[in-house]
């Protein structure tokens, strides 16, 4: 898996918690619910109960942000960047679905959410 590739590429964590929020223009769970369709209520219980998982979340929203608003590639070296950053996004998007497949077979109690 390419999960380490971000680690290896530097963009800083410049965008993170609201400033990441502003650059999407959408509350957390809107980008959860467009990215994975009616799955933001379980994501969001599932973060909660593991870290680690939170964090691959995290990592996903930045990467799609890094990724959404890269300039067109016009070196070998951008080029190599942006392929770098959509297969990771990639990894992390099936690292996701993976957790809400596992879900499904050994369902946990979700709480209905009372607004």
């Amino acid at each position: 898996m390419r999960l380490n590739t971000f680690k290896k590429i530097s963009l800083g964590r410049m965008l993170i918690g609201q400033q990441l929020l502003k650059v999407l223009h959408m509350n957390e769970d809107e980008f959860f619910d467009a990215q994975f369709p009616d799955k933001a209520p379980l994501l969001r219980i599932l973060r909660t109960q593991d870290t680690e998982f939170d964090r691959i979340c995290l990592d996903y929203q930045e990467i799609f942000v890094a990724l959404s608003h890269s300039s067109p590639p016009g070196a070998t070296r951008q080029f190599r960047y942006l392929a770098d950053l959509a297969e990771t996004l990639s990894d992390l998007r099936s690292s996701i679905e993976t957790r809400i497949s596992e879900h499904q077979t050994t369902p946990i109690d979700v709480p209905n959410p009372e607004y």
